[in-house]
Parts: C-alpha cells; sequence; structure tokens
C-alpha cells in the first residue's frame, strides 16, 4: 500500500506494534508496507482506523495535506462522543490504546486545522 509506512511512522507506531494492533505478524505488515501482499478488508479498516487515516489515504488516493484538511473541527461533545465510541468498541487493552491514540490524533489535527484556518 502506497501511504502505509509513511501514515505508520508519522504516527511513531514501529512494524511490531501496528502488527500487533491488527492481529497480524510484522512481517506481514511489512509485506503490506512493500505491497507484496495486500489486507483483507477488516484489517484494511482497522489500519485506516488505528493510523487515523483515510483508506483512500492508505491506498495513495489522496496526499496526507488534503487527508488532514478534509476532515472538519469536531466540537467538544462530538470528540467525546468518538472517544466513548473508541471505548465501547475495543476488545482489549493494546486495542483500545491504539484506537485511543488515533482519535487523539485526529482530534488534534483538527483543532491545529481549525486554528490555522482561523489566522
Amino acid at each position: 500500500m502506497k501511504n502505509l509506512k509513511a501514515a505508520r511512522e508519522y504516527c511513531g507506531f514501529t512494524q511490531e506494534q501496528l502488527a500487533e494492533m491488527i492481529d497480524v505478524s510484522r512481517v506481514t505488515l511489512a509485506r503490506y508496507e512493500a505491497g507484496n501482499h495486500f489486507p483483507d478488508e477488516k484489517r484494511l479498516i482497522r489500519l485506516a482506523d488505528c493510523l487515523g487515516v483515510s483508506i483512500d489515504y492508505l491506498l495513495g488516493r489522496v496526499p496526507m495535506d488534503v487527508e488532514i484538511k478534509k476532515e472538519t473541527p469536531p466540537e467538544l461533545p462530538e470528540g467525546v462522543q468518538e472517544i466513548r465510541a473508541v471505548v465501547s468498541a475495543a476488545a482489549d487493552q493494546p486495542q483500545l490504546d491504539a484506537a485511543l491514540e488515533a482519535a487523539v490524533r485526529r482530534i488534534v489535527r483538527q483543532e491545529l486545522h481549525r486554528q490555522d484556518s482561523e489566522s
């Protein structure tokens, strides 16, 4: 996948960490990054969620600057609702940690975008 490695590095995850979050081996994740294998639908969605990006971005259909700019800054209640949804959907602690980190990253990016738009 075209942007998987860039998104993983941007989020500060190692291959081992991200592989654990989506329940694959590090070798499998490396194959996804190299374009030698493609994840199934469930794992593709999970990758996008963990990295806080769209599937279109992972597939190289939109660049990162568009990916960040297209998001609308949330009002605090929406951000809180997103975090509550993440907590209720998580199956275990590592999954919860990854999902919460991705949600917080999205909220921070959106807030920074809002601040840039205002100045």
